[in-house]
């Protein structure tokens, strides 16, 4: 009964495929045919499917083109607001990420500065800068692209817009080249010159934070002051000095001070002003001023209330005799913290102590800890001002106990703080102030 099972199921089998052969042959196409088209329709699809990604790979590339060409314009607004290229340490290459990755443009200039469209290995934006020459750059996916070759540079495949002879990068990006103005990709193995012959090198060593008075009449109010370097060898070739500045309230930094003719600074009382800034030689040459060391300060101090909560930000530039700028410092940055009340009154403890004690708390906001001085003068200013020793703390209660000159019995001082606390090179700095001086009067004699 089985085997008669079995013959019949391959009996049919064998109808199906007759009836499946017939059906070839009566629509009139063979298996040959068949897999013919098959592989013409597969030969099509790979060709418009390359034809696509081609398509988008030129759209890309014309986005990228225009991308740079609108940070082209960008810069050139800043320029001819600023009368220089955005801010940034020269000979360092910015690679896009956040939203503001070339400092300076967003939000005066560029709502947000793009980035590559697809933003991954080699296909990155570039920028760097030197004095007053920059380069933005971007590498194409296509060769041969019309506004690549006709850029100025030697490659089709890297669009770029540059001012002046730029020079060759020294710091590699995030996708690890180093470009030079030809547009061709640097050997990173091979040394590069920063600084080509004759050129200004940088200041250094900008050192910043708030400066305050020594008298009581001074007392809450400050002074942004700064410090630098600059090779004595190199000062005869400078024709100005140039700070930039950038306040809280600012967007991007502008030029605030431009001083002429540092070398001819011989003594060091001398001094160059420029609006609100005056510069003065701090010596450090053969024989004294001008020498290598310099101090940018206001001239004249202002209310602490005058000034801005936040981040104040500096760089400072060499200019050579045919106006050309030369490198900057690095950005340093002197943060305002706020300010805070002395807690009043000044309390005597025990009550027979002939020394008071003197409390705060740290200004809104701020968690990190500051080193704050104590200050107490005669208020009718008989006497200098007794600094206290430091204490380092940050809050939320603070409190110094006098540690100074014995005072003098049924008189009237002042009493003013301040907190500071800056990296060992002084190149960011925070400060915090009492908002106001106190006084008290010392008791006549202890019980």
């Amino acid at each position: 009964m089985t085997k008669k099972i079995h013959t019949k199921h391959r009996s049919l089998h064998k109808n199906k495929l007759k009836k499946i052969h017939e059906i070839f042959l009566a629509s009139g196409f063979t298996l040959i045919e068949l897999l013919t088209v098959v592989a013409i329709i597969g030969i099509l699809t790979s060709v418009v499917l390359m034809n696509l990604n081609i398509a988008r790979e030129r759209g890309r590339d014309a986005q990228r083109i225009g991308n740079v060409n609108q940070i082209q314009n960008a810069i050139a607004l800043y320029q001819n607001d600023n009368g220089g290229v955005p801010p940034g340490d020269s000979g360092v290459e910015y690679v896009n990420g956040n939203p503001e990755w070339i400092p300076g443009l967003v939000p005066k200039y560029m709502s947000s500065v793009p980035s590559d469209p697809i933003d991954v290995g080699e296909h990155k934006f570039h920028y760097s800068r030197q004095g007053n020459d920059y380069e933005v750059i971007s590498f194409l996916e296509q060769h041969g692209n019309d506004a690549a070759c006709g850029d100025g540079g030697s490659s089709c495949q890297y669009y770029e817009k540059a001012s002046g002879q730029f020079l060759a990068l020294v710091n590699p990006g995030a996708s690890g080249w180093r470009f030079a103005s030809s547009t061709e990709i640097v050997d990173s193995s091979a040394p590069i010159d920063v600084q080509p012959a004759g050129s200004l090198p940088a200041p250094t060593e900008l050192k910043v934070g708030f400066g305050i008075g020594s008298s009581v009449s001074s007392w809450v109010k400050i002074s942004e002051s700064l410090n630098f370097m600059f090779d004595i060898d190199s000062l005869s070739n400078v024709s100005a000095f140039r700070l930039y500045q950038k306040k809280p309230q600012d967007s991007t930094f502008n030029l605030v001070g431009e001083f002429s003719d540092p070398s001819a600074v011989t003594t060091c009382s001398t001094k160059r002003t420029y609006g609100t800034w005056v510069l003065t030689s701090l010596g450090g040459g053969p024989t004294g001023c001008p020498g290598s060391r310099w101090s940018l300060s206001r001239t004249s101090s202002q209310p602490v209330s005058s000034y801005t909560v936040g981040d104040y930000l500096y760089y400072v530039t060499a200019i050579d005799s045919s106006g050309a700028e030369g490198p900057a410092t690095p950005i340093s940055t002197s943060t305002l913290i706020g300010t805070f009340p002395i807690q009043t009154p000044i309390t005597f403890e025990p009550s027979d102590s002939l020394n008071p004690t003197f409390r705060w708390q740290p200004a809104s906001g701020w968690s990190e800890a500051l080193s704050y001085w104590v200050m107490v003068a005669p208020t009718d200013g008989s006497s200098s001002k007794r600094t206290l020793t430091a204490v380092t703390s940050a809050g939320p209660e603070i409190s110094k106990v006098y540690d100074s000159a014995a005072l003098i019995p049924n008189k009237e001082y002042s009493v003013w703080i301040y907190g500071r606390s800056h990296n060992a090179s002084q190149t960011e700095d925070q400060a915090s102030f009492a908002s106001e001086v106190v006084t008290f009067i010392a008791p006549s004699a202890a019980q």
